[in-house]
């Protein structure tokens, strides 16, 4: 039987999921295939009656559809249950089931680290997963977003997960940075294509703060909030560090065995370049 797994979103084009995870199964010395394809909202049904009949095995799921991948489940692991949100879909035991592996991934790069205050951009399916994430490693959140509304309602969803969790307007935002020891970028601010200056400027990030960004560049290049985070001297985990940490989380679920996880970190950093950044203490 076929074996395919897909990359639903939009957009997709810039993702080297496709790239990468063809070439780990030739690794693994599979004939199994993985296509990106770009899906409206309207559109996701059509893909869950695919992976329902069996014949795509699985499916990464990305903006903007996280929450309906969630909504579309009949089964839901407890992350998604948390975040409300899911980015991979698979039939299991008969049984369409989602799962965060945004939130393995970032539970994964963040370790046993603790942080008193996060500032966290964005108020999307992202944001939701890197907040599920950070539950018990920080005590309060901030959230900014130019959706107001949505920041207000993440910030009601998380309440009983941190300390403190608010919602502040955008022009705090550097104010809010300047007292944070973590910032998120859970926004497409600084993706390829996109002119938007840095959110933030270096000399508004506090000494010893680290960026936990979750964009990327095909070519490997920083973002403008990237740059100022490194010009100020922070540790950065960035897009395509998350992106290796969800692919190894992903390993067990698309039946790769757990040793070709010291093969993804190669394998992105031959298709854009160099690995992804890490915080190193």
């Amino acid at each position: 039987m076929s074996v395919h797994f897909a990359l639903l979103g939009n957009p997709t084009g810039h993702s080297p999921a496709p790239r990468m995870w063809n070439g780990l199964f030739a690794r693994a010395g599979v004939e199994w295939r993985y296509a990106a394809h770009d899906v409206r909202p309207g559109e996701l049904g059509f893909w869950v009656d695919v992976l329902r009949c069996g014949t795509l095995s699985g499916a990464h799921v990305t903006m903007p559809l996280k929450a309906q991948a969630a909504d579309a489940a009949d089964v839901r692991d407890a992350d998604v249950e948390r975040a409300g949100v899911a980015n991979w879909l698979a039939l299991e035991h008969d049984e369409l089931t989602a799962r965060n592996l945004d939130v393995a991934a970032a539970r994964a790069l963040i370790g046993e680290r603790r942080f008193e205050q996060a500032l966290v951009l964005g108020a999307g399916g992202a944001a939701r997963g890197l907040l599920t994430a950070l539950a018990g490693a920080c005590d309060a959140v901030a959230i900014v977003s130019d959706d107001a509304e949505g920041a207000a309602a993440l910030a009601r969803q998380a309440n009983g997960w941190f300390a403190a969790a608010a919602a502040r307007p955008w022009q705090q935002l550097g104010a809010l940075a300047a007292r944070s020891d973590l910032i998120v970028n859970a926004t497409p601010l600084g993706m390829a294509g996109r002119d938007e200056p840095s959110p933030l400027a270096a000399a508004e990030l506090r000494p010893g703060a680290r960026l936990y960004d979750l964009v990327y560049r095909p070519d490997g290049s920083a973002t403008p909030l990237q740059a100022a985070a490194l010009e100020a001297g922070a540790e950065v985990v960035d897009g395509l560090a998350h992106f290796e940490a969800q692919a190894v989380a992903s390993l067990p679920h698309v039946g790769l065995a757990p040793a070709l996880a010291g093969d993804v970190t190669p394998a992105v950093a031959r298709l854009a370049g160099r690995a992804g950044r890490r915080w190193r203490g």
